[in-house]
């Protein structure tokens, strides 16, 4: 199991416990009640936890994902463009593009 699928698992889940913990504060807003209050209080508490976990990780994520690429990033333009060649009609061409 890679650092990269464990990330992608942990995002699913605070994507999930933010949706879960959003829902449940907002079922709990409808409610009266101190103790209702105090606990839709605390869900949208937690919602925020969440969603601030769930953009840490997304960052994460792309970090690792720019850094990759980076590595792998190792062609340069010479490989893309080929050497004029010549056409049917005898004219080179202005740019050959594989």
């Amino acid at each position: 199991m890679t650092f990269e699928l464990i990330l992608k698992i942990l995002l699913m889940g605070a994507l999930i416990a933010t949706v879960g913990s959003l829902i449940l504060g907002l079922l709990t807003l409808f409610k009266e009640g101190k103790e209702a209050d105090e606990r839709s209080n605390k869900m949208m508490r937690l919602r925020i936890f969440f969603q601030a976990l769930a953009i840490l990780i997304f960052s994460l994520l792309l970090f690792l994902k720019g850094k990759s690429h980076a590595q792998n990033a190792t062609l340069s333009l010479e490989f893309f463009i080929q050497k004029p060649a010549l056409t049917n009609s005898g004219e080179k061409p202005f740019l050959c593009v594989r």
